[in-house]
């Protein structure tokens, strides 16, 4: 699964903000501008926190 995909889904199934999300996984919100334009990739942790939140099984998210 794409991260731009991973986030938008985490943020719409959590029913939060990406400020939101940002301050739960304690990163700056410009993280995920960054991830969606590739410019960097999210740690283990955080595409895991990212799966939980959108339904995806963490282990398969940190795979792709």
């Amino acid at each position: 699964m794409l991260v731009q995909t991973l986030i938008d889904k985490a943020k719409e199934k959590s029913q939060m903000t990406l400020g939101q999300l940002a301050a739960e996984m304690g990163i700056a919100q410009s993280n995920f501008s960054n991830w969606k334009k590739g410019d960097h990739t999210p740690s283990p942790a955080h595409t895991a926190f990212l799966a939980k939140l959108a339904g995806v099984d963490p282990l398969m998210a940190i795979a792709e």
